[in-house]
């Protein structure tokens, strides 16, 4: 559903150990491999603690807490 939809904001939740970061990554893996030029497509990633960020960008997706997001100036 994600890679098929539309919307240009999709919101992906999930708990710890549930698979939600290897999801992340293998749909960046997706996107980026698909034989396509998708324009405007970024995968950002926003995480309620620091701690959960940093491993979060470990996938090699742009990652930030949600309140630094909501603070910032963008």
């Amino acid at each position: 559903m994600i890679l098929i939809s539309s919307d240009r904001i999709i919101g992906l939740q999930g708990g710890a150990g549930t698979g939600t970061t290897r999801t992340l990554a293998t749909l960046k893996h997706a996107v980026k491999h698909c034989g396509k030029e998708i324009a405007g497509y970024e995968f950002e990633d926003f995480a309620p603690t620091t701690r959960a960020a940093a491993l979060l960008a470990e996938s090699g997706i742009k990652t930030q807490t949600s309140q630094r997001f909501l603070r910032s100036s963008r």
